[in-house]
């Protein structure tokens, strides 16, 4: 254990300089006892965890979960300089994905494809849907926002520790792989398309998420074995995430009924 009163301190300079850079050096800030002890049993390397002198005395128990790693004791304005939420919960840490695995295609495993996916909000939520029904793994389109964004860890609840991805994947490669397992590869398209319930979403499937701005280029959509859209009574289409999260649903539902 090491004790920090400084924002001077060399230690807490290059932490700051990494939470700077986070997403160009492809790590993760965990902020919040939840995130952090989530990372815990997730495919993490944890590099530091922080925690102010009342989270340390007051939190025992929890300390003890992590007595294993190494903790830096800091005082609040330490923390505040460090963390980017409003409120700070008195721990944080920084933490490496672990090695990615490839993709298991097999059996009626489900896959998507972001297109350009750039609202962290969205990006999370959508990282929460995917771990709920059961998603194998998730590409994303260069010109996507990244998963190591600290919003999208939170949007997310911590799933996009634990589901696998690959970023900067064109839509060749992702057609590549899922073809040559005679998976189907199904487009989605605010109307136009067949109700996502139709289907029988048998075998792998990968399905393409555009982004709301943007949508899915026409190119993506010709090369897709189907199109699926979420029929609405009147409105502005849905948001990309609660479209993909209804659609998810429909596919979890037409496999548990068999």
């Amino acid at each position: 254990m090491k004790l920090i009163k400084s924002k001077e301190n060399p230690l807490i300079k290059e932490i700051k300089k990494i939470i700077d850079e986070k997403e160009e050096r492809r790590v993760f800030l965990l902020e919040g006892k939840k995130l952090v002890e989530e990372a815990l049993f997730s495919n993490v390397e944890i590099l530091y965890i922080l925690v102010t002198e009342r989270f340390f005395k007051e939190k025992n128990d929890f300390i003890k979960k992590i007595e294993d790693y190494e903790i830096i004791v800091i005082d609040e304005r330490i923390e505040r300089s460090l963390s980017t939420v409003e409120t700070p919960q008195g721990i944080l840490a920084l933490a490496y994905p672990g090695k990615r695995r490839k993709f298991t295609l097999e059996g009626d495993s489900i896959f998507l494809f972001l297109y350009k996916i750039k609202d962290p909000g969205n990006l999370g939520t959508i990282f929460r849907s995917a771990e709920a029904f059961g998603v194998e793994g998730i590409y994303l389109s260069p010109d996507s926002c990244s998963p190591f964004n600290t919003k999208v860890i939170r949007a997310s609840a911590g799933s996009c520790l634990r589901i696998n991805f690959f970023e900067n994947v064109e839509f060749e490669r992702v057609k590549k792989e899922i073809k040559e397992k005679k998976g189907k590869i199904y487009s989605t398209s605010p109307r136009g398309g067949i109700p996502p319930w139709e289907e029988k979403w048998e075998g792998i499937t990968c399905l393409v998420i555009g982004s709301e701005p943007e949508g899915i280029p026409k190119e993506i959509i010709s090369l897709s074995d189907s199109v699926v859209s979420i029929p609405q009574i009147k409105g502005e289409s849905l948001n990309v995430a609660i479209s993909t999260s209804i659609i998810l649903y429909e596919i979890y539902k037409s496999r548990s009924l068999r």
